[in-house]
C-alpha cells in the first residue's frame, strides 16, 4: 500500500552520534549518495493498459489520482492509499513510486505539516503587536485558500530535494522518478520553473538540469520505501551559510554565529523562520546536517541534553531579536531551531546554517512493496 503522511510530533529519531535520520523499525544501515540526476529525462508516462478500460474511461490514471480521491487533499495520515486497489495490483512498482513523487510535490507545494500550522497558529495567538498579528493572520489565510483551491503557497516553489530510504537491491530507480514527477508538476503548475543553469541563467521550463533535482538515498532493509520531499526557495536558501569556526571560539562562538546571521538576514527569509544548524564535520557535511535537521518535526527536540538544551536556547535568543514575522517587527522571529552534529577534525568546527521560510513545505510517504 501507499501511505501520504506529513512528519509530525509521534516521529521517532535516533541519536546523532548513530545517524541523522528518521528511525524505521527495519533499521537504517548507512548513507549511500549515489549522486544526482542528469539528462533531459521522459515524461510520466501513462500506460494505460496497466487498468481496466472503466478506469480508463472515467480517467482514473495516474494523471488525475489526486482529484479522484478527495481524501488526498487533507494533512496528517492517510489510511486510504491514494492509488485505488484495482489499480495497485496491476501498476509497476516504478510507475507506483512515480506517483508517489509527484502527490508529494503536490502536497509540499500546497500545504503544510501539521506541526507548522500549529506553530503558526500558536504564534498569531501569543503575538501582542498588531502588525505582527495582522501578518500571521494573512499567512494562515494564504494556507487555507491554497489548500481549498489546491494552488502553490508562495510563487517562489523552490527547488525541490528528494530523500530516499530503501533497500537498493529493490528494482527501482528512484532518480528517474523523481525526475519524471518534477517534470510533469512543472507542467501542470505546481513548480514554478525555477532551475536554470547558474551561468548563462538559461531555463529549460522544466526544474530539470545537471544534478537537479537534488535527490540522496539512504540504504535500509526490507520492503518498504520512505520517501520525503523538501521544497526551499531562494529567499530563506539565500540566507544559508557555512563558517569555519576557530575551534577556539567554542560554544559561545557557535551561539554568537548563530543569532548574528539570522540578525543579518533580517526579513530576507520570510520569518518567522525554521533554523537547522549543522556543526562539526567537513564543510560538505556540515550543511549536509543543517540541512537534514530540518526534516525533524517542531516539537521535537534534540534527544542529547546538551544539544536540547542548545536549540533552546537559540530559539529564545533569536526571538528576543524581535525582528518578527516577515521582519516587520514582533514576538516570533523563528519557529525552532534543529541542531545536527557530526565529529570533525582537531582543527576544524564547520558550522552551517540552512533557514527555512514560513512556508516550511515538506511531505513524506511510504510505499510497500507487494502492497
Amino acid at each position: 500500500m501507499v501511505e501520504v503522511f506529513m512528519r509530525d510530533e509521534e516521529e521517532v529519531w535516533l541519536p546523532s552520534r548513530e545517524v541523522f535520520l528518521p528511525h524505521h523499525p527495519s533499521g537504517i544501515e548507512k548513507e549511500t549518495v549515489v549522486g544526482g540526476a542528469h539528462g533531459e529525462g521522459g515524461e510520466l508516462e501513462i500506460d494505460e493498459s496497466q487498468f481496466t478500460p472503466r478506469e480508463v474511461e472515467s480517467g482514473q490514471t495516474t494523471q488525475s489520482l489526486s482529484q479522484s480521491h478527495p481524501s488526498y487533499s487533507g494533512c496528517g495520515v492517510i489510511n486510504s492509499a491514494f492509488i485505488p486497489p484495482a489499480q495497485r495490483k496491476v501498476m509497476s512498482l516504478q510507475t507506483k513510486l512515480e506517483v508517489v513523487c509527484l502527490e508529494l510535490l503536490k502536497k509540499t507545494s500546497t500545504d503544510l505539516p501539521p506541526d507548522v500550522e500549529r506553530a503558526l497558529e500558536k504564534a498569531e495567538k501569543g503575538e501582542r503587536d498588531p502588525v505582527a498579528r495582522a501578518n500571521l493572520r494573512a499567512i494562515l489565510e494564504n494556507l487555507r485558500v491554497a489548500r481549498e483551491r489546491g494552488v502553490p503557497l508562495c510563487q517562489d516553489t523552490g527547488l525541490p530535494l528528494f530523500y530516499f530510504w530503501m533497500d537498493p537491491s529493490l528494482p527501482l530507480d528512484p532518480f528517474e522518478a523523481a525526475r519524471k514527477a518534477v517534470k510533469k508538476a512543472t507542467r501542470e503548475g505546481f513548480l514554478r520553473p525555477n532551475t536554470v543553469h547558474p551561468l548563462s541563467r538559461k531555463n529549460e521550463g522544466n526544474n530539470l538540469g545537471k544534478e537537479m533535482p537534488r535527490v540522496k538515498v539512504f540504504r535500509r532493509r526490507g520492503e518498504e520505501v520512505e520517501v520525503t520531499v523538501l521544497l526551499k526557495g531562494a529567499g530563506s536558501e539565500n540566507c544559508s551559510k557555512l563558517i569555519m569556526l576557530a575551534p577556539e571560539k567554542g560554544l559561545e562562538g557557535i551561539k554568537e554565529l548563530v543569532v548574528k546571521a539570522v540578525a543579518e538576514a533580517g526579513g530576507k527569509p520570510c520569518p518567522p523562520i525554521i533554523l537547522g544548524v549543522g556543526i562539526g564535520g567537513n564543510a560538505e557535511l556540515s550543511m549536509e546536517l543543517a540541512n537534514l535537521s530540518l526534516l525533524r518535526p517542531l516539537p521535537e527536540r534534540h534527544r542529547e541534553p546538551s544539544l536540547r538544551r542548545l536549540e533552546e536556547e537559540l530559539e529564545k535568543r533569536i526571538n528576543r531579536l524581535g525582528l518578527g514575522p516577515m521582519g516587520l517587527g514582533g514576538k516570533t522571529t523563528c519557529l525552532g531551531v534543529k541542531v545536527e552534529y557530526a565529529h570533525t577534525h582537531t582543527a576544524s568546527l564547520p558550522v552551517s546554517l540552512s533557514f527555512l521560510c514560513w512556508a516550511a513545505r515538506r511531505a513524506s510517504a511510504s510505499l510497500e512493496v507487494g502492497g
